[in-house]
C-alpha cells in the first residue's frame, strides 16, 4: 500500500515537480496550495506524513506543525527557502520530525521522508510489546509519543523522543552519531553537523529536571551517547 503524503506548498510549479518525483517513487501526494484548512484535513483523514512550507497563505507552517502535533503521530517535514537556523530550531521545536531547505534535493528528500516512516509505529505492523519501552526509571510508549520519569510525564519535542526512543532500543549500548544520523535524518553524518549534540543537552535538561539520575545517560568520547540500564 502506498504511503500518502499531504504537501502544504504554494509554489506551483515547485509543487508539480516535487509531486511527480514523489509519485514516481510510490508515494501518493495530496497537494493544497495554502495552509487554509490544513488542520482540519489533517485531523479528519491523517495522512501517513506531512510535508510543510513554512511560508504559505493562510496558516503558516509552522502554525500548522504546533496545532496538529499532538493529535497526529505521523511524520512532519518542513520545507522552506529560507536557509535560517532561527526556523529550523523553532521548527523542531514544535515538534517537527526534518527540516530540508530549497533548493531541495528530490532524492534526498525521499530518503529523509522514507527514514521518518520507518520511525512512526503502523497498527498491526509490530507487536504491541515493540511500542513500550519500561525500566525502573523511564516509561516510554512510542504509539502515543510519551515519556515518564519516575511517573511523571516529560514533554519531549519529537525529535528529543527519537533520540531517547533509539538510545532506549541499545540501552547498555553507545549509540554513534553515524547510527542516529542514518536512523533518524536517513543521510550518513557527514562528521560536521551537531544537531544530536543539541537536541541530547536538551533531552538530559528535561529529564534531570523530572528525576532521571544523570548516570543513565553517559557521554561515550569520540562515539556518541548511552543510555545505561537500571540499577
Amino acid at each position: 500500500m502506498s504511503d500518502r503524503v499531504l504537501m502544504v506548498e504554494d509554489d506551483p510549479s515547485f509543487a508539480e515537480a516535487l509531486q511527480a518525483w514523489l509519485e514516481s517513487r510510490g508515494f501518493v501526494v495530496d497537494h493544497h496550495p495554502s495552509g487554509v484548512g490544513v488542520v482540519e484535513r489533517v485531523l479528519a483523514d491523517p495522512p501517513d506524513a506531512l510535508l510543510l512550507d513554512l511560508e504559505v497563505p493562510g496558516e503558516t507552517g509552522l502554525s500548522i506543525c504546533s496545532r496538529v502535533r499532538k493529535a497526529y503521530a505521523g511524520p512532519i517535514l518542513m520545507v522552506t527557502g529560507r536557509d535560517e537556523r532561527f526556523d529550523e530550531v523553532i521548527g523542531f521545536q514544535l515538534g517537527a520530525d526534518d527540516y530540508l531547505t530549497k533548493p531541495v534535493d528530490p532524492e534526498l528528500l525521499v530518503l529523509r521522508l522514507r527514514a521518518a516512516l520507518r520511525r512512526c509505529p503502523r497498527p498491526g505492523a509490530e507487536p504491541a510489546e515493540a511500542w513500550e519501552i519500561r525500566d525502573r526509571d523511564l516509561a516510554i510508549d512510542r504509539r502515543s509519543r510519551t515519556v515518564d520519569v519516575l511517573g511523571q510525564r516529560v514533554d519531549l519535542t519529537t525529535g528529543e523522543f527519537e533520540l531517547l526512543w533509539l538510545l532506549a532500543q541499545h540501552v547498555g549500548e553507545p549509540v554513534s552519531r553515524d547510527l542516529y544520523y542514518r536512523e533518524i535524518r536517513g543521510i550518513r553524518y557527514d562528521g560536521l553537523d551537531r544537531m544530536m549534540d543539541a537536541r541530547m543537552s536538551d533531552l538530559r535538561k528535561k529529564l534531570a529536571a523530572a528525576g532521571l539520575p544523570d548516570e543513565r545517560i553517559c557521554t561515550v568520547r569520540g562515539v556518541g551517547y548511552q543510555l545505561t540500564a537500571a540499577a
